[in-house]
């Protein structure tokens, strides 16, 4: 890419950021204009402009590694990258390519008036359990879209439609490149939330449209699978924080990869 270019998508970058800020300010505004106590609305701004130092604060060596280590944990997957790609191309025909037509919007440019929608609505009324999910899954895929785009200028990997092969990265020198998906990112970022607020089958079942999203993006040849894997867990992963954190309560469940003698596992830690 050349300088032009990249100064070009930088201040793309810019203009995104600065929209998606407006987006969440603007709600936190309305919130704050049709709550009747000043508790109500001042909850969202507090959770929209503190979570980020929390998260900060507490990153921590440890969290760090594991964060590595996820990383490290996708290489091996990285060898079926260029086969799973070839066969993609095959997926979108007869009904199952209208769904993956239908899914592959849900995690667009346009994915985040849904929630933001959502959560105006949800402002009519009084239940706060309900505003709190409206809000979460309006904030996650923002915070999961700024870190994903932050991933995405760090590796620079190239597309499969771009021909370069699954190996090919050019670090820092594209803001839109393949690693981790966006799309996938933001869809289990909107969707995520509502199963750790209302967990039951309706909104489990909506994490399907997550997954047809993520195998969209590999069918237009737009992603490799480990950038949807990548998307996918970074989506999960902030809406399972932001939830938990939103509702008071510790990660009851915290998966962490782990390397060994014995090869590489997956320890899960569960507090009653």
């Amino acid at each position: 890419m050349t300088r032009p270019e990249f100064l070009n998508r930088a201040t793309q970058l810019i203009a995104l950021v600065f929209l998606l800020a407006c987006t969440g300010s603007l709600c936190i505004q309305t919130a704050q204009a049709q709550a009747e106590e000043a508790s109500d609305g001042s909850r969202f701004q507090s959770w929209f402009f503190g979570d980020a130092g929390n998260w900060i604060r507490t990153m921590d060596r440890k969290r760090i590694l594991r964060v590595a280590t996820s990383l490290a944990m996708l290489v091996p997957l990285s060898y079926f990258d260029q086969q799973e790609s070839e066969a993609a191309r095959d997926w979108g025909n007869g009904g199952f390519g209208e769904f993956l037509r239908i899914t592959n919007q849900a995690g667009g440019p346009y994915a985040l008036s849904v929630p933001a929608a959502v959560f105006s609505f949800s402002l009519l009324g009084n239940d706060e359990k309900f505003q709190d999910a409206a809000f979460t899954s309006l904030q996650a895929p923002i915070y999961a879209g700024l870190v994903t785009l932050f991933v995405k200028t760090t590796f620079g990997r190239s597309r499969p439609e771009d021909g370069r092969g699954a190996r090919d990265f050019n670090p820092f020198t594209d803001i839109n490149s393949a690693f981790p998906s966006g799309h996938a990112t933001a869809a289990f970022a909107i969707l995520a939330p509502w199963t750790f607020y209302y967990p039951n089958v309706f909104t489990y079942s909506l994490l399907t449209i997550g997954t047809g999203t993520a195998i969209a993006r590999m069918e237009r040849q737009k992603h490799w699978l480990t950038d949807v894997l990548a998307g996918s867990a970074t989506g999960l992963t902030m809406a399972y924080w932001l939830s938990r954190r939103h509702q008071g309560k510790p990660a009851r469940v915290t998966f962490s990869p782990s390397l060994g003698r014995g090869g590489m596992g997956m320890r899960m830690s569960l507090i009653l």
